[in-house]
């Protein structure tokens, strides 16, 4: 069993929807449904969001949420050992210019069951996230625990 504690930031609406265009670990508007995207810190997650609303965007009405998650199935993706098992590279997950591999990869591991990925941050270099497929996740596996407005 995973414990984990993420932050999530947001702007009051669904806390845990992510974009429904195609993203790093989703590709179909049905898999952002069922997609969620967390760091462990909140400046690895200001740095996430930053680079989606353009840097020099001012958070105004911007909250950060605490969630505690507990699953059972978990890849993790920044382990050296991991990205042999799957014949991956760091840089084919941080790739900006392609995200066909990360898409495969989640495509591969939500069919499997997996509940979580954790993955390297790609806007903070020492930041990981975490990668909920909420159709593999008991609801009541997610409870927030703190919401505070970020200055």
């Amino acid at each position: 069993m995973n414990l984990f504690r993420v932050i999530h930031e947001s702007s009051r609406g669904s806390p845990l929807a992510a974009y429904r265009a195609p993203g790093r670990y989703h590709l179909t508007s049905e898999e952002a449904e069922q997609t969620s995207y967390l760091s462990f810190s909140v400046a690895t997650c200001i740095a996430e969001v930053s680079h989606h609303l353009g840097s020099m965007v001012k958070f105004r009405n911007r909250w950060s949420l605490e969630f505690e998650v507990t699953v059972e199935r978990v890849v993790d993706l920044t382990t050296a050992r991991e990205l042999r098992r799957l014949k991956i590279t760091k840089e084919d997950l941080t790739d900006d210019a392609d995200c066909g591999i990360p898409q495969e990869v989640a495509r591969r591991v939500r069919r499997m069951g997996i509940q979580a990925l954790i993955v390297p941050s790609v806007r903070d270099p020492a930041g990981k996230n975490v990668v909920l497929f909420l159709e593999n996740i008991p609801k009541k596996a997610i409870r927030k625990i703190r919401e505070e407005q970020i200055e």
